[in-house]
């Protein structure tokens, strides 16, 4: 499994690599707008987010246009020496985030509040690859399997992506959470463990 996990990631991480500038900001701007458009997205007032990294869908516009809206955007600060992520809430996407652990940026020591995980009301989350049951696949660090068990179970965790990174199958462990939907440039696929098919409520 660890094998065929890291030919997969070998495999969407060249391609995603491979995205011009101008696609990849063409592509992550129809991501954005089928996540605006979303019933759990337009209700959500604490949310999750990220910041972009080594080609993933641009989420910087996303998080300026949530803040002027009012919702408040928490992000993930990694805790390399716990293995964890800790979670604080910006105000300003450009003043308040500095580059932190491998270059990732993250909230600056100076203006990070803290956030809890049962705060949340909607998660958003990068991935590798994802498949149509809401597996997700890392780089395998393990940083978000140990934060998404802390998310209440009634909290929507959405894995943004683009097409290309949703597959059939992934390899899956007994204790991996599943994302609830997925969301691409061209559909949002719900895919919860309640397998109904449908945005959770």
């Amino acid at each position: 499994m660890r094998e065929q996990k890291r030919q997969i990631r070998r495999s969407m991480l060249t391609a995603r690599r491979g995205l011009s500038e101008e696609e990849r900001n063409a592509r992550s701007l129809w991501v954005w707008e089928r996540l605006r458009a979303l019933p759990c997205y337009q209700r959500a007032q604490v949310m999750l987010c990220y910041m972009s990294f080594d080609k993933e869908v641009l989420t910087e516009g996303l998080i300026r246009q949530a803040i002027v809206t009012g919702k408040r955007v928490v992000l993930p600060v990694v805790q390399a020496h716990h293995h964890t992520l800790a979670l604080y809430e910006i105000s300003h996407v450009e003043h308040d985030v500095a580059p932190g652990y491998g270059g990732i940026l993250e909230p600056r020591p100076e203006h990070r509040r803290p956030v809890a995980a049962g705060e949340l009301d909607l998660v958003m989350v990068p991935g590798v690859a994802f498949d149509v049951q809401g597996t997700r696949l890392g780089f395998g660090k393990g940083f978000y399997d140990r934060l998404l068990q802390e998310i209440p179970c009634d909290v929507p965790k959405l894995g943004v992506a683009f097409d290309f990174q949703v597959v059939p199958q992934l390899p899956r462990q007994p204790h991996d959470i599943t994302m609830d939907g997925i969301v691409t440039e061209s559909r949002v696929l719900w895919c919860g463990p309640s397998g109904q098919g449908r945005e959770p409520r």
